[in-house]
Order: structure tokens, then C-alpha cells, then sequence
């Protein structure tokens, strides 16, 4: 995410709403107020605990008085959409300060007033930022840029192409079923994806779907590809040929990006372990990835907290375990920093619920979503490093979203009627954007 999105501290006062009982007790009128140097406003507030926001874009200084909603609740926010001032927000009831917060690029102010037995008011704060996500749109795509994915549509399932910074429908990349797993190269010139059918295979091809080249063919289903910081290789989880025509254990492999050939860098002698889901570290000199136990777990058919972290040099030494075990651990990313990012579970065995981080030293597991958050997967990094990009819902709304170090969910792109995004979200890395074509490119098969 860029450097704009903090979340901001709220302030209230508790001895003035406490006041207010005596005036009759609850509010009429509130006036939503946001001030600072932003020149260009996403502003969306609304007086109700539940319901639609009203969204506008505005200059400042904005301010709007609305009748009281039900229970006296509020929110207000506030979104500098060119990233370059700061945004303050303030709510009053006449002269009585009800909530504010202090300047940055988001603010919130969000709180209720409720009668308690009809001889006071009580105030207290909603989680912030209360069923609001920050629309891309608003910030200019949010350092996103355009997101490359499958989907399918009328029973056809087609790579897609969406900008969020213009809030365009999705446009077709390819006439036809390419692959999944479409992964940009770190400059955006190229394009990995896995194919299935008669022609399995991971493959590589530019931009302008020319110069399809497969680059392995022992792969299997355990995760996407995973370009290397220099774009000049690919991990991802394969088989080799066995000896004596047995099954072979599943190791991940690098595969030269020119179609050079693969090399092993995993040691795995356990048919019944699979290897997946590939990251690498920023300076391409590790690769994690993800080890399962094949047996489920004896109670409700569950796995058992048998999902592993590992990191291995490139050249295939020094493998080292970064986490207890897990259940149901997905979608490795190697952030700038410290941390890991994957897609994790409830507790119960629900996939896709939450996004969670590790320490590079296996220590420090930690969710970063709430709980409003459910299906999550998909996920990735944005061009910034930091900001983890997904597909998920959250209050019913389905999409993709990013979350970046300020912890405020941006919805990049909403679900599409007729449209079900499958897999393979990459956001473009490169700079100066990717020009998405009027008509869908020829299939190169």
C-alpha cells in the first residue's frame, strides 16, 4: 500500500454526550465536517448504525448537518485520493464535540449515542474503520496497477484484465481457456501461467500473448508459479520422473525463464508429503514454500495442524523450518521485511478466512484481517512489495481487495454480474502501467 494509508486515532468525548441527556435525551442534528490540506476529497459518511454510506468526491473544507440517525449512530470518512495533503474529520452535535481525528491521508470518525433507561447517554467507539472499505477508485487505483486473472463467464473461462484506478469493467486479455496461475514478470513484460489437458505444462509468454514457451512439464496443482526478483526464473511444485516407474515424491523446482531447463531444490523423500505454493524472498536468493501431510486427522475428516513454512537457498541448500505447524496454509508471499504472508484458516479447518503473517524466525504468527473478512484467496503482492492483493469478502461484498501495512481494507475491484473470478490474481509490476487491448488477444495455442 502506498505510503498514505495510516489509520488515525479517534478522540471522543464521553463527558459532553453524557450532557446531552439533559437536552432531551439523544440528538437531532449532526454536522459531519473534514478540513486539511487535500485538495481533491473522497468523502463517505452516513447517521445510521447500518445502510449505505453516502459517497462524494468534494474539496475542502466539506461540511454537511443531517438529522440524527437511529440509537444516535454516525460514521465519517475521509480519503486524500492524490496521497499528496492531509485529511482531518470532525463530528458535532450544535457545539458539542461528538468525535475527531487527527490529520493523515485517511481519517475516520465513527461512533453511536444511545439512551440508556432514558436518563443518560452512553458513547463508545465502533471498530475502525466500521464496514467502510477504502474504494481503489477514490485513490487513484492505490498504487495498484491493472490486475491480471481467470474467470469464467458463460460457462468460458478466460484470462481478464482490470484497471482499478478507472474502475472499469474487466476486458478479456485472450480469446480462450489460456491456463491459470497467470503470473506477471517482475517488468511486465511477460506472462507465467499453468496449462492442463493435453498440453500440461508451466509456460511463459509476453505480454502481447507471442512467444509461448514451456518451460516444464512435471508440474502439479500445489500452488502458483512464482517469478524470481530478477524475472529470470520460475518456482513451482512438480514431480519427476521416478525411478522403476513408481511415483516420485513432489519437490518444488527452478525453471530458467528463457526454457533452459529446471533444476530440483527441495529434498523431499515422502510420496504422501506434497510441496507447494512457492515464494520468493525479495533479494531471490531463498525460496519458501509449503509442506502437507497427506493423512487426515482421525475426528471430522480434518487435517490435522500438519502445514509447514520452509525456506531453501536457490541453489538448494540450508533448508530450514520458519513455522509450527498449521492447518491449511496457502498462497506463500515474501513481503519486503521480516515476515511471511499466506492465506489461513479459522481454527476449524475453514480455509480462506483470514490473511496471516509469520516471522522469518518462526515466531510472531499473527492474523491481520478481522473476522468480517471470508474466502479470501488468491492473494499476492502489489509492485510496492508490501501491499497484499486478494480475492475475498467482506460484508457481503465480493471481490479484490488490497491490505496494506495500515491494516485499511481497499476494494481494487467488485464481483461482476455474469463474471466469477477463479484464480491467478497478479497485479501489474511495472511502472508507467500496461495498456489493456480494445479486443481480446489469439489464443497462442
Amino acid at each position: 500500500m502506498p505510503r498514505h494509508a495510516r489509520p488515525v486515532a479517534l478522540t471522543f468525548s464521553l463527558g459532553a454526550a453524557l450532557a446531552l441527556a439533559a437536552c432531551g435525551g439523544g440528538v437531532e442534528e449532526m454536522t459531519f465536517g473534514v478540513t486539511g490540506s487535500a485538495t481533491d476529497v473522497f468523502v463517505a459518511y452516513r447517521t445510521t448504525a447500518e445502510g449505505p454510506l453516502t459517497e462524494a468526491r468534494v474539496t475542502l473544507p466539506f461540511s454537511v448537518s443531517l438529522p440524527a440517525g437511529e440509537e444516535g449512530a454516525f460514521a465519517l470518512y475521509a480519503v486524500d485520493v492524490a496521497g499528496s495533503g492531509i485529511v482531518e474529520c470532525r463530528v458535532t452535535r450544535d457545539e458539542t464535540l461528538l468525535a475527531e481525528a487527527d490529520g493523515g491521508i485517511i481519517a475516520g470518525c465513527t461512533g453511536r449515542l444511545r439512551e440508556a433507561g432514558g436518563a443518560s447517554v452512553h458513547l463508545y467507539e465502533d471498530e475502525w474503520p466500521d464496514r467502510f472499505v477504502v474504494p481503489a477508485s477514490a485513490l487513484g487505483g492505490a498504487g495498484v496497477g491493472p490486475l491480471l486473472f481467470t474467470a469464467t463467464s458463460g460457462g468460458n473461462r478466460d484470462p481478464y484484465v482490470a484497471d482499478p484506478a478507472t474502475g472499469a469493467a474487466p476486458v478479456r486479455l485472450v480469446a480462450g481457456n489460456l491456463g491459470t496461475c497467470l503470473r506477471w514478470s517482475p517488468d511486465g513484460t511477460r506472462i507465467a501461467f499453468l496449462r492442463g489437458g493435453d498440453a500440461p505444462g508451466l509456460y511463459a509468454m509476453n505480454a502481447d500473448a507471442t512467444g509461448v514457451v514451456l518451460l516444464d512439464a512435471t508440474i502439479t496443482a500445489d500452488g502458483c508459479p512464482a517469478w524470481s526478483p530478477a524475472g529470470t526464473e520460475l518456482a513451482f511444485a512438480g514431480r519427476a520422473a521416478a525411478a522403476g516407474g513408481g511415483t516420485a515424491a513432489e519437490q518444488i523446482f527452478v525453471a530458467a525463464a528463457d526454457g533452459g531447463g529446471a533444476r530440483q531444490i527441495t529434498q523431499n523423500l515422502d510420496t504422501g508429503t506434497r510441496l507447494g505454493h512457492p515464494a520468493w524472498s525479495p533479494d531471490g536468493l531463498r525460496v519458501a514454500y509449503v509442506t502437507t501431510a497427506a493423512d487426515p486427522a482421525p475426528d471430522a475428516g480434518l487435517r490435522p495442524y500438519d502445514d509447514r513454512i520452509f525456506a531453501v537457498n536457490a541453489d538448494g541448500t540450508d533448508a530450514l523450518l520458519l513455522s509450527d505447524p498449521d492447518r491449511l496454509v496457502q498462497d506463500l508471499a515474501w513481503p519486503a521485511g521480516d515476515q511471511l504472508l499466506y492465506v489461513c484458516h479459522d481454527g476449524i479447518g475453514n480455509i480462506g478466512t483470514g490473511l496471516c503473517v509469520v516471522g522469518l524466525d518462526g515466531a510472531g504468527t499473527e492474523r491481520i484481517t478481522d473476522d468480517r473478512f471470508a474466502g479470501i484467496r488468491a492473494a499476492g503482492l502489489a509492485a510496492d512489495g508490501t501491499t497484499a492483493v486478494f480475492l475475498g469478502e467482506r460484508d457481503g461484498v465480493r471481490g479484490i481487495y488490497a491490505f496494506g501495512a495500515a491494516r485499511v481494507p481497499i476494494l481494487l475491484l467488485s464481483a461482476t454480474a455474469g463474471l466469477t473470478i477463479d484464480d491467478g490474481i497478479s497485479p501489474y509490476p511495472g511502472a508507467g502501467g500496461f495498456a489493456v487491448p480494445e479486443t481480446p488477444l489469439a489464443l497462442p495455442f
